[in-house]
């Protein structure tokens, strides 16, 4: 018998994006994370012999940049049945099912889907947050944070401030410390090796680094994280934390030291 528990695979698009797409064993249909590149996700989907067989459903859009919802209109038109996800706030291509913060979609296949706004990076981004009712032990659950959180780091504040990002990651952080992190970009060696480089009196994050360096050498991708790990590796969730080795007064002035110096690719070592 077939345990019914949600199964996520990553999807490589462009030069370093992640497409997710996620399943539940013994159910029949399939929902795509950012699948920015309709071809690309479609090779992957015929050479996977579980998924090709499978009804597609569900695009969960993360946010507006191209990069993540670029294909979302070919989607609609060979896809009229799928239901694309979108925050309401940020004008997703083809949306046909909008959401705000903590609106929750069930799915058929006894997915639970939590949606969380978190503007900064644009001013609609949404994690969606999955949780599996369908598993035995009720702890498989995952979160997709787009531009949102990286692994070891953060998006750019295109269309925001401090003051949400670190918003964004304390709400993050509410989130039980066993979920599963998949972020929208494969930047973890780039970030940890800035880190590492800030806080670098941070042996976890020294130790992340020496692991994600060897997952790229054998061609693996980094992600999933989870919530409780990124709490000990991402300066950014760390904020907080880091007040005093930066010099500021509060988590905001934190974040917003922590993202300045990232830009601009300044360390304190």
């Amino acid at each position: 018998m077939i345990r019914k528990i949600m199964r996520i695979i990553p999807i490589k698009l462009f030069e370093d994006n992640y497409s997710y797409a996620v399943f539940v064993e013994g159910h029949n249909s399939y929902a795509l994370v950012d699948p920015a590149d309709l071809a690309g996700v479609k090779a992957f989907i015929s050479g996977n012999p579980q998924l090709s067989s499978m009804n597609f459903t569900h695009v969960f859009t993360t946010h507006k940049h191209a990069d993540h919802c670029g294909n979302n209109e070919q989607i609609a038109a060979e896809f009229p049945h799928v239901k694309i996800v979108g925050g309401a706030s940020d004008g997703i291509p083809a949306c046909n099912y909008s959401v705000q913060d903590q609106d929750v979609i069930v799915l058929d296949n006894g997915l639970r889907i939590t949606a969380l706004h978190t503007p900064c990076h644009t001013r609609g981004h949404i994690l969606y947050y999955f949780e599996d009712y369908s598993s035995n032990d009720g702890t498989n659950r995952a979160v997709f944070t787009g531009d949102t959180i990286f692994i070891g780091g953060c998006g750019r504040f295109f269309e925001g401030n401090a003051e949400e990002m670190h918003a964004a990651m304390e709400k993050a952080k509410t989130l039980p410390t066993d979920t599963k992190v998949y972020c929208g970009h494969e930047y973890t060696e780039s970030n940890l090796k800035w880190s590492a480089k800030v806080e670098h009196q941070n042996q976890a994050i020294q130790s992340k680094l020496e692991w994600a360096v060897a997952q790229r050498e054998r061609g693996q991708p980094t992600v999933p994280s989870t919530i409780g790990e990124e709490m000990e590796i991402n300066v950014f969730m760390r904020a907080q934390l880091l007040t005093g080795l930066l010099g500021v007064s509060d988590a905001v002035a934190a974040m917003a030291r922590l993202r300045e110096m990232k830009n601009s690719g300044q360390t304190l070592v």
